[in-house]
């Protein structure tokens, strides 16, 4: 498994498991245990400068940003549509945030893992996969605002769609991602897939988080179990 796909696999089944143990789901115990067993994908490396770029890691010349996926797709009109959670990384040949027009970081790599369902009621669970990112421009907008244009593959329903137009956006703790709705059926509506920069430890300690989260919601289940018994035996 290589560098990109660990990463992708770790913050994916945390994110995984987040929304799992607060259900109270005792699915959460597995999954707590492949989290545990992934190797550490990277040696973290704290990078120089008054920016987010101490949440990159850096291995052999490559520069990593990470994190998970939490966003809300719109439609047209603005209303919400499709819940988004997932898990994405980032390669690149510099730091990400404080270039200028001399020091122009380069995309190596971009993959994201996007899970979708209905708002409204939950339904229609599907799984798309963005990659092969291929950079045209680079936009610096502040110290910690950088933005690559280019274009990347998507899987849809349909099937695999190749020089989709879009763009990735890069602001302090936040990462965006932009696809061309004309492209893909306009699938994930006209709002980009917002998501959030993750250090390793971050990653770690949520991961230290997730059995209290899981006893917590199993201890709410029972009692809320008991007293639904407990007063249908009275109303007898």
């Amino acid at each position: 498994m290589n560098l990109t796909r660990r990463i992708i696999a770790r913050n994916l089944l945390l994110a995984t498991v987040l929304s799992v143990a607060a259900s109270g789901l005792a699915t959460a115990t597995a999954l707590m245990t492949a989290v545990a067993s992934l190797p550490a994908a990277y040696a973290q490396q704290t990078l120089a400068g008054g920016n987010n770029n101490g949440n990159a890691t850096s291995t052999a010349g490559n520069f990593t940003l990470s994190g998970i996926i939490t966003s809300t797709q719109m439609t047209n009109a603005g209303a919400p549509l499709w819940l988004s959670a997932g898990s994405w990384a980032l390669v690149t040949d510099m730091p990400v945030f404080g270039g200028n027009n001399q020091t122009q970081p380069t995309v190596k790599n971009f993959s994201a893992v996007v899970n979708m369902v209905l708002l409204s009621n939950g339904t229609m669970f599907h799984t798309h996969h963005i990659s092969n990112f291929k950079q045209s421009e680079v936009l610096f907008q502040g110290s910690n605002t950088t933005a690559f244009n280019g274009t990347m593959t998507v899987t849809t329903e349909e099937g695999m769609a190749e020089n989709v137009p879009g763009y990735l956006h890069f602001q302090n703790n936040i990462m965006s991602v932009w696809v061309n709705p004309g492209q893909i059926d306009n699938h994930f509506g006209p709002t980009p897939i917002n998501g959030m920069m993750l250090t390793p430890e971050q990653l770690e300690e949520l991961g230290a988080e997730l059995p209290q989260l899981q006893q917590g919601a199993a201890a709410q289940n029972s009692t809320a179990a008991s007293a639904s018994s407990s007063s249908g035996a009275q109303a007898t």
